[in-house]
């Protein structure tokens, strides 16, 4: 409540365009890490030896389980807040992060099998299908941000 005795809408509490702005920042890092995941996951598999590419592959997966977890569980719920209008998009990508993990179970397959070959291809796939994702995820910060700012 303001001083005034009346509900402050959520788009003009203090500080929550830094909050988001914040947000934004952590899930573009982890996006960066991830991706610096995959291509040392594409090192790996091009070195010829399974082993090495399994440790690696184990820390992709265990980083991607962990940030879909914190977008589903903090950044999608706070941006729903923020923008209901957004709830088709955000149940999207959670479908879509369910769809990640039947592509690393593939993955995961074809490297315990030690077909490097197709284990990079699927890699590859894995990769242009993360970054569409990513950028459609840091995209739906735009209307969040703009219904953040405090009015003049």
């Amino acid at each position: 409540m303001s001083g005034t005795g009346t509900m402050r809408r959520p788009t003009e509490q203090p500080g929550l365009r830094h909050r988001m702005t914040r947000e934004k920042n952590r899930i573009s890092w982890q996006h960066d890490l991830l991706h610096v995941l995959c291509a040392d996951l594409a090192g790996a598999l091009s070195s010829g030896d399974a082993e090495p590419a399994q440790s690696t592959f184990k820390h992709l997966r265990g980083a991607l389980e962990a940030h879909f977890s914190l977008e589903e569980q903090q950044t999608f719920p706070a941006l729903h807040g923020l923008a209901p209008g957004m709830t088709g998009d955000l149940l999207v990508l959670v479908k879509e992060h369910h769809a990640f993990a039947d592509d690393l179970d593939r993955l995961h397959q074809a490297i315990t099998r030690r077909d490097l070959t197709k284990s990079s291809e699927q890699l590859e796939e894995l990769v242009r299908s993360l970054r569409s994702h990513e950028a459609r995820e840091e995209a739906l910060f735009h209307p969040a941000d703009a219904g953040a700012k405090s009015p003049d």
